[in-house]
């Protein structure tokens, strides 16, 4: 029987070849053959293999992969579900990476940090798949002070390398942002359920990271990119409603609509003087009082 590490590579092999262009199955078996020499996995399809394939990647990840008897190809029908797979492939390929460098010495270099959090993603998931309430011990930071919560748990985010607990506080029926990483003491109840409804999508769609301000609107924001930053900020958007404005030999002009927020003002202040904040004049003053400020710890 195929170990799991060649199922997920034969998975992630048949789902590279069908983002290519639809595929026959020859085509396909094909495909992962070469792909077994590469990578020094069995990774040969036969007929029925690509049956069970095919139901486990519905079943699992959403991934449906269709027939097309009129000519004679399998095509993915709708590539909004690939996401679903590609951050278990990119975990899968980074620890099989890990493992051979293992062996072969420091060749694979990942961050020597604690976990951020994730110890708690299951708990947290049935918690909001069930609606049921939770209660949990919370560190903040910035009051160096422990507090008991009792919340409903609406969403669980990403950001910037960190996961966050979107829920509503039982203390004033707000909705709060919470650290996973700096929850402990997590216990479930088990007969208390509420229904809240929450689409974390629009909640977040002009943010830039996990803070939603209560008391300003987003706002329209250009700015002016040297040319070699701004082929990467091109390459990897700051925020979905990122539009190229004007570019030429020497800069990128992008226009975004979101709330300015002290996480964005620090991602602008993370690429130095590659970026000009051209409107509004108010975020452009408030980077040049940071800038003001840091240069007066390096004065004499």
């Amino acid at each position: 029987m195929a170990s799991t590490k060649t199922i997920l590579a034969r998975y992630q092999a048949i789902i590279r070849r069908l983002k290519k262009s639809a595929a026959s199955f020859d085509e396909i078996a094909d495909y992962l053959e070469k792909e077994s020499q590469l990578m020094g996995l069995e990774l040969q399809l036969a007929p029925r293999t690509f049956k069970r394939d095919r139901e486990d990647l519905l079943e699992s990840f959403g991934i449906d992969i269709q027939y097309d008897s009129k000519r004679g190809v399998y095509h993915i029908v709708d590539e909004h579900h690939l996401d679903n797979g590609n951050r278990l492939f990119e975990a899968f390929n980074l620890s099989s990476a890990i493992q051979l460098s293992d062996r072969l010495g420091a060749i694979v270099m990942p961050e020597k940090r604690r976990p951020i959090g994730s110890e708690h993603f299951y708990g947290l998931v049935y918690a909001i798949d069930t609606r049921r309430k939770i209660r949990f011990g919370y560190y903040k930071i910035e009051d160096d002070i422990s507090s008991e919560r009792t919340v409903v748990p609406l969403a669980l985010k990403e950001s910037l390398g960190y996961w966050y607990l979107i829920a509503k506080d039982d203390k004033d029926g707000r909705i709060k942002t919470f650290a996973t990483d700096r929850i402990s003491d997590l216990s479930i109840d088990g007969k208390t359920k509420e229904k809240i409804d929450f689409d974390g999508n629009s909640y977040f769609a002009h943010s830039y990271g996990i803070i939603v301000p209560t008391d300003s609107q987003p706002q329209t924001i250009e700015l002016s990119f040297a040319w070699q930053q701004g082929q990467y900020v091109k390459r990897f958007p700051l925020h979905e409603s990122q539009q190229i404005v004007s570019e030429d030999e020497h800069r990128v002009v992008i226009r975004l609509f979101l709330f300015i927020t002290f996480d964005f003002e620090q991602k602008l202040m993370s690429f130095g003087p590659d970026v000009q904040v051209i409107s509004p004049h108010s975020l452009a003053t408030t980077l040049v009082s940071y800038y003001t400020r840091a240069l007066t710890l390096y004065k004499n």
